[in-house]
C-alpha cells in the first residue's frame, strides 16, 4: 500500500528539474534525453519503473511470431513503464492489443523509440510517447524481439532495467529522465 501511494503522488507532484539536481547532487550526470517525442492525449505524464524490449527487421515470418513481444508485456507489473527501442523499423511496434495488455497487468505507459499503430484504438487511460510517425504495419514478417530487460543505449545515456523513468509533456521541452 506504502508504494501505491508513493508512486501517484511521486507521478503527481514530481517536476523534471528537482529530479535533475537530485541526481546531479547524487553524481548521476547523464540521466536525461532532449527528445521530440509525440503523445496521445494532453497532459501525458509517466513515472515508474522500467522494464526494456528491444525489436529489429526481420525478413521472415518465425512460427510464432508475436510469442515474445506478448509474453513481455504479460509480465509487465504494477508501476512498470515500458522503454520499447524499435527505431528505424518496418512496422508499428505497440498498438491496441500489447498497450491494452500492458494496461491491464497494471502498467502506467509505455515511451516506443520507434512508431506506434492503432493510435485511435490505444486505452484512453495508457500514457504512451513515441518518437517516429505512426505506422500501421503489423510486425509480422518485418521484425521481431531481440532482447528483454537489457540494457540499451541510446543517446547520451544507458536506459537499463528496473531503472526509474519520468516523462511528461507538460514541461517544455518535453524530455526523458532515467536513473
Amino acid at each position: 500500500m506504502k508504494e501505491k501511494i508513493c508512486f501517484e503522488k511521486c507521478s503527481k507532484e514530481l517536476y523534471s528539474s528537482v529530479i535533475s539536481d537530485v541526481l546531479d547532487d547524487l553524481g548521476v550526470y547523464n540521466h536525461t534525453i532532449l527528445s521530440d517525442f509525440k503523445f496521445l492525449k494532453n497532459n501525458c505524464h509517466l513515472f515508474g519503473i522500467l522494464r526494456t524490449i528491444e525489436f529489429v527487421n526481420k525478413e521472415e515470418i518465425s512460427k510464432n511470431p508475436y510469442a515474445l513481444a506478448i509474453k513481455f508485456f504479460d509480465s509487465l507489473n504494477t508501476n512498470e513503464v515500458t522503454f520499447a527501442f524499435a527505431q528505424g523499423l518496418k512496422s508499428g511496434v505497440m498498438g491496441e492489443l500489447l498497450s491494452t495488455r500492458a494496461k491491464f497487468n497494471g502498467s502506467h505507459g509505455a515511451i516506443v523509440i520507434g512508431s506506434i499503430r492503432d493510435r485511435d484504438r490505444i486505452p484512453d487511460d495508457f500514457n504512451i510517447f513515441f518518437s517516429e510517425p505512426s505506422n500501421p504495419n503489423d510486425s509480422k514478417g518485418r521484425i521481431t524481439v531481440k532482447s528483454i530487460d537489457s540494457e540499451i543505449k541510446w543517446k547520451n545515456i544507458v536506459i537499463r532495467p528496473k531503472d526509474y523513468i519520468y516523462h511528461s509533456e507538460r514541461e517544455n521541452p518535453p524530455h526523458l529522465w532515467v536513473g
